[in-house]
C-alpha cells in the first residue's frame, strides 16, 4: 500500500473515522485514499481553523478522536487555533498536514514552512515523515501519545511521499487493520490514608463546599448525596454546568469570574472545599484559610493550581462513594446555620433569574433581585454609556440564556462561544442534564459554530445548539453551508448587539472610551436562509419564544436554523471575590 492508503486504513482501523479539513494540493493523495476507505467521513470545511475546532469538539462530546487535515504552509498554520484548543483542554486529535516535496523543503519555495516550529508547544507528539518505513512506528507512537497524555498529535507528509509504498512493517509494529496500541488496564486504588484525612477534614468543617468539575460527571448522583449529608454548598465550573442540575436545592451555580454571586459568596465563606475533577484556578474567589481537598484521575492535575491537603488520585466514581461511606462511618453532623446561609443565597439567585424578564429599555434590572437585593452589585446591569444608545426594543441577554434553557431538551449539547454572552449563559441558563462545550482554557472567540458541527457528528441523536455573540458567529459564518451540505442539524442562537461586547466592557471598566469594537453586521437570519438554513429574528420575548419553538423542533427533522436575537448593550458586572465581601452576621 501507499503511504496515503496505509494512513487512511490504519486510522480507520483504530477508530478514527471522521476527518475535518480543507483540500489542498499537498494532501490530494490522502483525500483519494479516504474516498476509497469504507466507513470514513470527510467533512469539507470552509476554513482550516473551523476544521480543527470541530475535531476538538468532536472529542469533547464523545471522548473519541477525530482528525483534521490541511494543506502545507498556510493551511497548516490556519489549523493552529483549533489545535491549541485541543491541547489546552487535553483532548485527543490527529492532525495531518501536507508539505512541499522534500527537495523543496527549506528552499524558500512558495508556501514553504517548517511545521515543527509552527506546532511547537501545541501537540503531544509531532513528526514530519522522511521515509515511508517510518510511518507504522510514527502512527503507533502518535496514537499512544494522544490516548495516554492526552492531546493532539501531528504528522506532516511531504507530497512526494504519499504515493510511495510502505514495506512490510518491522516486527512488533502494527500492520494495517491491526488492533490499536494497548490501553492501560486496571483501576487506580485511592490512598486509604488520604481518604480518611479528607473525610475528617469535611466532617470537622463548619462551612463545607463542593466544587464540581466536568471530571465529576460519572459521580454526579453520589456527589449530590454527599452534599446533602454535609449540608455543603455545590458550585460548578462552567464546563460542568448541568453535572448536578439547577433544581438541586444546594446548587449555587457557576464559580468564579463568569459565575454567580451566590457561588462567590459561598466560596468566600467556606472553610473546606472538596474539588472534584477540575483544574479551576481562580484563587481570588476562595477563602484563603479554607482547607482544600482535590480529587482527580490525573496525577498531573493534583496541585496544578492549589496545594490540596490532601490530593487524592483516583476516578471520581471511585473516590466520591468511598468518601461518602467514610463520612457515614464518622456520623452525620448537621450544620443548620450554614445550610440557612446557602438557602438564602439560593433564594436571591432564583429571584434574580426570575426578574431578568422585567428589564427596562435602559438595561437596568427591576424587581426584588435588583441592586438593592444584591448590595455587592453583582446583579446590577450597566447600561450603555453616552454616545452609544442601546438598540430599541431589544432583549436582555440574560433572558435569551434563560429562555433557551426552558426550550432545549434535557440531553442537549450547548456549544458556548467566548465573550460577554458566556457570562449571561453561566448565570441564567438553568441546566438540567445538558452538556456544555467550551473553549475552556484556550478561550478562542469563534468556537461555537464549528464546535456544534463536531458535536453533532459525535452525538447525532442529541439536540445541538451553538450559543454565541455576533462577533464570534461571524468569524466562521461560512460553516453554516457546511452544516447544510452534510445534513448536520444544529441551531445557532446569536446574540446581536453589533459590537465586540467583552472588549468594550473591559475598556469601560478601565476608564477607557470604547474604540475599535463596533461591528457592521449583516442580517444573520437572511444569510442563514441564503445558505439553505432557516433564519429567524427576535427583538422581544414573544418573538424569541416563537423562534425557539420553530427552530428547535426542526432539528429532529434534520434542518439547520439560526435565531438572531437583538440584545441590549449591557455590561455584566463580575461576581465580587472575597476581598469585597463582609462576613455574614451569623459567623
Amino acid at each position: 500500500m501507499t503511504v496515503a492508503q496505509y494512513l487512511a486504513r490504519q486510522l480507520r482501523a483504530w477508530g478514527v473515522d471522521t476527518f475535518f479539513g480543507v483540500p489542498g494540493d499537498t494532501v490530494l493523495p490522502l483525500l483519494e485514499a479516504l474516498r476509497a476507505e469504507e466507513g470514513v467521513r470527510w467533512i469539507a470545511c470552509r476554513h482550516e481553523a473551523a476544521a480543527a475546532l470541530a475535531a476538538s469538539a468532536y472529542a469533547k462530546a464523545s471522548g473519541r478522536m477525530a482528525a483534521c487535515v490541511a494543506d502545507g504552509g498556510p493551511g497548516a498554520v490556519q489549523l493552529l487555533n483549533g489545535v491549541y484548543d485541543a491541547r489546552r483542554d487535553r483532548v485527543p486529535m490527529f492532525v495531518v498536514t501536507g508539505q512541499l516535496a522534500r527537495t523543496r523543503m527549506g528552499t524558500g519555495w512558495p508556501q514553504d514552512a517548517d511545521p515543527g516550529l509552527a506546532y511547537r508547544g501545541t501537540t503531544v507528539f509531532g513528526r514530519t515523515l522522511c521515509h515511508p518505513a517510518q510511518l507504522p512506528e510514527f502512527l503507533r507512537a502518535a496514537f499512544r501519545a494522544a490516548r495516554h497524555r492526552p492531546g493532539p498529535v501531528r504528522l506532516s507528509v511531504p507530497e512526494d511521499l504519499w504515493q510511495q509504498p510502505v514495506q512490510h512493517p518491522h516486527p512488533g509494529v502494527a500492520s494495517p487493520a491491526a488492533a490499536p496500541p494497548p490501553a492501560a488496564s486496571g483501576r487506580i486504588q485511592p490512598d486509604t490514608a488520604a481518604l480518611e484525612q479528607a473525610a475528617r477534614t469535611l466532617q470537622h468543617a463548619q462551612r463545607p463546599a463542593i466544587l464540581v468539575g466536568q471530571g465529576a460527571r460519572a459521580a454526579a448522583s453520589v456527589l449530590a448525596e454527599l452534599a446533602s449529608d454535609l449540608d455543603a454548598a455545590v458550585v460548578h465550573t462552567l464546563p460542568a454546568l448541568g453535572v448536578i442540575p439547577f433544581a438541586f436545592p444546594l446548587n449555587l451555580g457557576v464559580a468564579g469570574e463568569f459565575g454567580t454571586q451566590a457561588a462567590a459568596n459561598a466560596l468566600a465563606q467556606a472553610d473546606a472545599v472538596l474539588m472534584v475533577g477540575t483544574t479551576w484556578r481562580q484563587p481570588g474567589y476562595l477563602n484563603p484559610s479554607a482547607k482544600l481537598i482535590q480529587v482527580d484521575c490525573s496525577m498531573e492535575h493534583l496541585g496544578i493550581a492549589f496545594d490540596p491537603a490532601p490530593g487524592i488520585w483516583g476516578a471520581a466514581e471511585e473516590v466520591v462513594p468511598a468518601l461518602r461511606d467514610e463520612l457515614a462511618r464518622l456520623g452525620r453532623k448537621p450544620r443548620p446555620a450554614w445550610r440557612s446561609f446557602i438557602e438564602e443565597q439560593r433564594r436571591r439567585w432564583e429571584q434574580e433569574i426570575a426578574s431578568v424578564a422585567a428589564t427596562a429599555a435602559d438595561g437596568a434590572l427591576h424587581g426584588p433581585a435588583g441592586p438593592a437585593a444584591f448590595p455587592e452589585g453583582a446583579a446590577t446591569l450597566v447600561p450603555e454609556r453616552a454616545g452609544a444608545a442601546a438598540p430599541a426594543a431589544a432583549l436582555h441577554p440574560g433572558l435569551v440564556a434563560r429562555l433557551l434553557g426552558d426550550h432545549v431538551t434535557d440531553d442537549a449539547i450547548i456549544a458556548v462561544d467566548s465573550g460577554n454572552h458566556t457570562f449571561w449563559f453561566a448565570r441564567y441558563f438553568r441546566a438540567r442534564h445538558q452538556r456544555i462545550l467550551l473553549s475552556g482554557h484556550w478561550r478562542t472567540v469563534g468556537f461555537a459554530l464549528p464546535a456544534a458541527l463536531g458535536a453533532k457528528l459525535a452525538q447525532p441523536a442529541r439536540q445541538v445548539v451553538a450559543f454565541c455573540g455576533d462577533g464570534g458567529f461571524a468569524m466562521h459564518l461560512a460553516e453554516l453551508t457546511t452544516a447544510v451540505a452534510h445534513g448536520l442539524a444544529i441551531a445557532c442562537v446569536v446574540l446581536r448587539d453589533d459590537r465586540f461586547g467583552e472588549e468594550e466592557s473591559l475598556q469601560r471598566s478601565r476608564g477607557l472610551a470604547p474604540f475599535g469594537t463596533r461591528l457592521r453586521n449583516p442580517d444573520f437570519a437572511a444569510v442563514a436562509r441564503a445558505c439553505g438554513a432557516h433564519g429567524y429574528t427576535a427583538s422581544n420575548p414573544a418573538e424569541l419564544e416563537s423562534a425557539l419553538r420553530a427552530v428547535l423542533p426542526a432539528l429532529a427533522r434534520g434542518e439547520v436554523g439560526v435565531v438572531e436575537a437583538a440584545v441590549q448593550r449591557v455590561d455584566p458586572l463580575r461576581p465580587q471575590p472575597l476581598p469585597a465581601l463582609a462576613a455574614p452576621a451569623w459567623v
